[in-house]
């Protein structure tokens, strides 16, 4: 890696008003989500079971780590910052849905929706570990986004 491209890296820029909205959008929907979250099995949604108790604290850290990540982008947006906060909130993020797919929390009408939604689950397991492999590689080679 070349001295530029460790100085381009190590940069410390303000975010731009379009990424800050973006960030602040990603808040209030991390928010959101939490809200619906620990509000599922009070509004009786009928294909939630009462395990929903046994994943939602990793349901909960997953959203809440996101929420602060986004919250940190408003005022600091280095790239290295958010690949190495990518790296914590898509590990949480894979924590979460390990924990929902061996718990499954779900009576869903049919046994092949069930396994729809589980091969779902598992392909999204694929992507996020992939998602967080390629964040730490970002972080190791100083790769930016364009």
């Amino acid at each position: 890696m070349s001295a530029v491209a460790v100085r381009e890296y190590s940069v410390v820029r303000e975010p731009s008003a379009p990424a800050r909205v973006g960030y602040v959008v990603a808040v209030l929907v991390n928010a959101g989500l939490l809200y619906v979250a620990e509000n599922l099995l009070a509004w009786n949604v009928p294909y939630v079971t009462e395990d929903w108790v046994a994943v939602l604290w990793a349901v909960r850290l997953s959203l809440v780590a996101g929420l602060a990540a986004n919250a940190m982008y408003v005022a600091y947006d280095a790239a290295w910052f958010r690949h190495l906060t990518g790296i914590g909130t898509g590990a949480l993020a894979l924590l979460s849905m390990v924990i929902t797919y061996a718990v499954f929390p779900f009576d869903l009408p049919s046994a092949f929706i069930a396994e729809v939604v589980q091969l779902a689950m598992l392909a999204g397991m694929l992507g996020m570990s992939i998602a967080v492999l390629a964040q730490f590689v970002h972080l190791l080679t100083g790769c930016r986004e364009r």
